[in-house]
């Protein structure tokens, strides 16, 4: 694993953490089995995560490993790791509620659930969204 790599890991962790404690706090998560799939706007806030330290810090490590994201980009060629990280959120949260797993911040690390994640921010162009960054 490459120093770009292990800080998306490492700040994707925290984030999920700091994330899932504030909506819980909200009464957001966990969300009813029949109803897994969350969306920013609709089932919460995004300002409820968006103000995290977590957040900031995923968002500068995602902003480090690919050019695309690059402040001295023209604002129509530049993306915004948001989407990114909204997407995170909710395809983590979609897994854990569709495979009835509890999660816990103080708990072991769903592993496997990062690497395929950092790799999708560092490539060109996104083709999906969080649909490819999760194993089945």
């Amino acid at each position: 694993m490459n120093d770009i790599e292990g800080r998306l890991q490492a700040a994707g962790r925290a984030f999920l953490a700091a994330a899932w404690l504030r909506l819980r706090q909200e009464r957001v998560v966990p969300p009813p089995a029949f109803h897994p799939y969350m969306e920013v706007g609709r089932d919460y806030f995004g300002d409820s995560v968006m103000v995290l330290a977590e957040y900031q810090a995923l968002e500068d490590a995602i902003a480090a490993a690919h050019p695309r994201f690059g402040a001295d980009l023209p604002l129509g060629e530049r993306e915004s790791p948001s989407g990114l990280i909204f997407s995170f959120l909710e395809t983590f949260i979609a897994r854990l509620t569709s495979a009835h797993e509890e999660f816990s911040p103080d708990g072991p690390p769903p592993s496997n659930r990062y690497t395929t994640w950092s790799r999708q921010s560092r490539r060109t162009r996104s083709r999906s969204r969080a649909a490819g960054w999760f194993p089945t």
